[in-house]
């Protein structure tokens, strides 16, 4: 995940551009990942899987409409939508988490996409 912002819609003029070698961010410090596609039905509900990796650090998810996301138990909703002339919404999380909720906006048409967690720090 690499954002990059500028004033011009051909990206000449830039705001924000990291140094991708000095930004990166590395999951090389964690044990485990895991990851999966997800297939929510219209106004429908998914609790993403994290398969083997018990202590999770952080997740990456790109879905195919607007949904609602919600971390850890909460009954408060992220709001995930795709940026203008884009076919997937992305949502890029480093937090503890011990639960994430995906919820379908649409009342007609399935929300398709795929994730990734990663965590059990090495000690």
């Amino acid at each position: 995940v690499t954002p990059q912002i500028s004033r011009d819609s051909n990206q000449k003029q830039k705001l924000f551009f990291p140094d991708l070698a000095a930004e990166a961010v590395s999951i090389s410090g964690f044990d485990k990942s895991s990851n999966s596609v997800l297939a929510v039905p219209a106004s429908g509900v998914e609790v993403l899987s994290f398969g083997d990796v018990e202590d999770v650090r952080g997740f990456y998810l790109e879905v195919s409409g607007e949904c609602y996301v919600r971390l850890n138990g909460s009954a408060d909703n992220i709001p995930v939508k795709p940026a203008p002339d884009t076919a997937k919404a992305k949502l890029f999380v480093e937090a503890d988490l011990t639960s994430i909720e995906v919820q379908n906006l649409s009342t007609d048409t399935i929300l398709t996409g795929a994730y990734c967690v990663w965590g059990d720090p090495t000690t």
